[in-house]
């Protein structure tokens, strides 16, 4: 499938006989979130750097490159350009006949022009993408910035059923940012290579209003995993639904953020907020721990070899309160932590404890979070 010529990405007139593994890239260090696929996609000949030997990883993507590197990726054959209607396609290095050849397999669509020198936006990245590797699936990604009606829902939902994104943490995709070398090239390792793909993908659902609610897609126990997201979206839209019947302009959000995802476990915190003339206002937290392995929601018990894992942890927490107490910013009563009165959720090295409006100070406060790494409460993921 994959083509070994020479030459892309690096500019339209920069065609050289040279190509180096992402290593060699004086600016694509070895810890760079985009290293392995940019590697991957220069070892197999599909893109190469500049002429100076740099990647640019953070330059902008044009129009015109990216044909070059989908030309090359799908091992198409060049076409005879004469029946493209573009009136500002270049000839030279016979990128009509490339162009031809993408247009003829569907990936882009011929119109008045092409504007190669463009930038590439994320919206359209997502068209070329879906298109030349045909992906498809259901339910697809509902990213808040992305208007269901829009020209790219449908592309840009099929990129995360098929875990090529999970977007932002915000919950959003930015269809109209442009998109990067290293983005472009992250996401076409991903189409190419399963290897690439995020094992354990987490996609925003859109309930209704201002409510989104997480989604899993690949990595094990995807269906019981969606079976508890499920329940808490059905609280989510039943908390707005009551509300809605006191005052129908209340505004309700329901958002969601990922803390921890790994082959083992998932944590996530669930937030739902509303503002209301009539309600005031109020701040609904709640951490979900899957295990991910054994298919279950996990008790706080669980991180914790003793018994009375509730006093170590309290006898960590009094101090941590007491100190915040001492600022003068809050009045804590604090009373202990217990299943019944908190929550939490987990990251690599700790646990965060979280107290409800109104659980430990007033309302008006908020949500309180303290944050305990493991050896604090010898506790651990183990």
């Amino acid at each position: 499938m994959l083509k070994q010529m020479t030459g892309l990405l690096a500019g339209t007139a920069l065609y050289f006989a040279f190509s180096l593994p992402a290593a060699a890239f004086p600016d694509v260090a070895d810890d760079f979130w985009g290293h392995d696929e940019i590697d991957y996609l220069t070892e197999t000949g599909i893109i190469t750097g500049h002429s100076d030997g740099r990647f640019l990883p953070m330059e902008d993507v044009t129009r015109e490159q990216s044909v070059y590197l989908i030309y090359r990726a799908l091992d198409l054959e060049p076409q005879n350009p004469e029946n493209l209607s573009f009136q500002d396609v270049p000839t030279y290095n016979n990128f009509d006949e490339m162009l031809a050849a993408a247009v003829d397999a569907g990936i882009y669509q011929d119109d008045h022009l092409f504007r190669p020198d463009d930038s590439l936006t994320r919206a359209e990245m997502a068209a070329v993408i879906t298109r030349a590797y045909n992906l498809t699936g259901e339910p697809a990604a509902e990213f808040r910035d992305v208007n269901s009606e829009s020209w790219e829902a449908e592309y840009i939902g099929y990129l995360g059923h098929n875990q090529l994104t999970t977007g932002y943490p915000d919950l959003t995709f930015r269809p109209d940012q442009n998109i990067t070398r290293a983005e472009f090239a992250t996401f076409a390792a991903r189409a190419e290579n399963s290897e690439f793909k995020q094992e354990n993908t987490i996609i925003p659902q859109h309930e209704t209003a201002e409510i989104y609610t997480p989604y899993a897609v690949g990595g094990p126990s995807q269906t019981f995993i969606n079976d508890v997201f499920r329940d808490a979206a059905i609280d989510s839209v039943r908390k707005f639904e009551n509300l809605q019947v006191e005052d129908p302009d209340i505004s309700y959000i329901g958002e969601y953020s990922v803390q921890m995802d790994t082959p083992d476990y998932l944590s996530i915190v669930l937030d739902d907020y509303y503002t209301s003339e009539v309600l005031g206002s109020m701040h609904w937290q709640e951490g979900i721990t899957i295990d991910r392995n054994e298919a279950r929601v996990m008790n706080i018990g669980d991180f914790f070899e003793t018994a009375n894992y509730e006093t170590m942890l309290n006898e960590t927490l009094e101090p941590m309160v007491e100190e915040r107490d001492a600022t003068g910013r809050t009045d804590f009563q604090f009373e202990g932590f217990y299943e019944d009165n908190g929550d939490f959720y987990i990251y690599e090295t700790g646990m965060v404890i979280v107290f409800p409006e109104g659980a430990l100070t007033n309302a008006s406060e908020g949500v309180q979070r303290f944050e305990i790494p493991w050896s604090a409460i010898d506790g651990s993921l183990n």
